[in-house]
């Protein structure tokens, strides 16, 4: 095959890739007309569109495709990829939920090809994305294990405005309870600032969904909301604690382990956090969805 203009990879190259699954859709399918379930779909691509624009009017490697039940959404790898790709998790949450789509997924990064032109889209990156998403028994994006290093480095080595909302707290697997990283959208405003808690507003949303469906679908809403109220528990006793006190997305990522010992750093009076300046830039840059370099150009 040969290399085309339209493709992001089509090599060993790794790219972030995310992959969402819409819930429940075949039961839409037979019990939807088709008219107003491809109204509802058109409408759920436009609102994503425009979430994503702040960022994606200004990079030419962000890919979105939507087919049947499945979401790909498909970025470099680098700082500007993971921003933006990790803000992506947050909007397809909020969108989806917003539209009434119960939605799971994983970002896993990993050789790809993403060829627009000859619809060809295949790699290890989808594979592992894939699979981890089938074990998930909540609505929610997780990130494999491939991302995870990423993850950390935003602590590590302090970037600079790079503030996303990944949480490493316990989640609900099909096979039992497990830690990983994911994104805690419900500490994101619809304005996409970092360590706003609308976890309220997504309980009302879920409940909407919880209305329509029985049975398996139920444990889902109740698992989400168990998580998404844990999260909110584990965020608002480091803010109470005065942990990130310079701006509250500075303590993301955060893991659930950490926290005791953050809240006994905290009465001590420790500066427990590294970066502590970034909240200044985090609400902006979050919004771009761009790294240092991008902006330096501009």
């Amino acid at each position: 095959m040969s290399k085309t203009k339209h493709s992001v990879g089509t090599s060993e190259k790794k790219f972030y890739l995310l992959y969402v699954d819409i819930m429940g859709f075949k039961d839409r399918v037979n019990a939807t007309e088709h008219r107003e379930l491809s109204n509802n779909l058109y409408k759920f691509r436009e609102d994503l569109k425009n979430w994503f624009s702040p960022f994606t009017s200004k990079t030419k490697t962000f890919k979105l495709s939507m087919f049947s039940d499945s979401i790909l959404i498909v970025d470099e790898d680098s700082l500007g990829g993971f921003n933006r790709i990790s803000k992506a998790a947050v909007g397809v949450m909020y969108v989806a939920l917003q539209n009434q789509f119960a939605v799971k997924g994983a970002i896993a990064k990993g050789p790809f090809t993403y060829d627009e032109k000859n619809q060809l889209f295949f790699g290890k990156a989808l594979v592992d994305a894939y699979l981890l998403h089938e074990s998930l028994y909540f609505y929610g994006i997780v990130a494999h294990h491939s991302v995870e290093l990423d993850i950390k480095r935003g602590r590590l080595e302090g970037y600079r405005g790079k503030k996303n909302a990944w949480v490493q707290s316990s989640i609900s697997l099909k096979g039992g309870d497990s830690s990983h990283y994911h994104i805690s959208y419900n500490l994101v405003d619809k304005d996409r600032k970092v360590g706003v808690d609308l976890t309220k507003e997504y309980i009302e949303l879920l409940s909407k969904i919880e209305e329509t469906v029985s049975g398996i679908p139920r444990i889902y809403v109740d698992k989400t909301i168990k998580i998404l109220e844990n999260d909110s528990k584990l965020f608002n006793s480091l803010v109470a604690k005065g942990v990130g006190k310079n701006a509250p997305q500075d303590l993301f990522p955060f893991s659930e382990r950490d926290v005791p010992r953050l809240h006994a750093n905290a009465k001590v009076g420790e500066d427990v956090l590294e970066d502590a300046g970034a909240g200044d830039l985090a609400a902006s840059d979050f919004a771009e969805g761009t790294d240092g370099k991008e902006k330096e150009r501009r």
